[in-house]
């Protein structure tokens, strides 16, 4: 949709926005302790996720849309919810699949997002992801417990 009724620098100024503030959020979080919580990331993921069912509401958007998108809300906040209790890599499997949502969501009928969202959303959680691998802790809270 959005490739065919702008430009080049037009279209990329969402995914570079999306880097710069993945950036800035990261760098904020790390300076004031954030990232050493095991729940920072995972809450994250669910409130980006998230973002898809505001938009499906705030259009007005059928049934069948409106459930896709709570279906894969759903779905995020599973992946959130192993990361943080099971499996720190299933956090870090959630960004890069919503990163994947991101990208093919725009080829759904009916897909209420804004046109530049995508993009920029996308590149936010691509950096996240490349954060969380960056920033790894050497044992998450979930295998000290066992």
């Amino acid at each position: 949709r959005f490739a065919h009724r702008a430009g080049w620098t037009v279209i990329m100024a969402p995914f570079f926005i999306g880097l710069l503030s993945g950036l800035v959020l990261v760098v904020y979080a790390r300076a004031i302790g954030l990232t050493r919580e095991a729940g920072f990331f995972p809450t994250l993921l669910g409130a980006i996720a998230s973002f898809y069912v505001v938009f499906a509401i705030e259009d007005g958007a059928s049934g069948s849309v409106l459930t896709l998108h709570i279906g894969l809300f759903l779905g995020f906040i599973a992946l959130a919810t192993a990361g943080y209790r099971v499996w720190y890599w299933f956090t870090c499997l959630g960004l890069v699949l919503h990163a994947g949502v991101d990208l093919l969501i725009h080829y759904v009928p009916g897909d209420p997002s804004p046109d530049w969202w995508g993009l920029y959303c996308l590149s936010l959680d691509l950096v996240l992801a490349g954060s969380m691998i960056w920033l790894r802790p050497r044992t998450h809270p979930a295998e000290q417990e066992r």
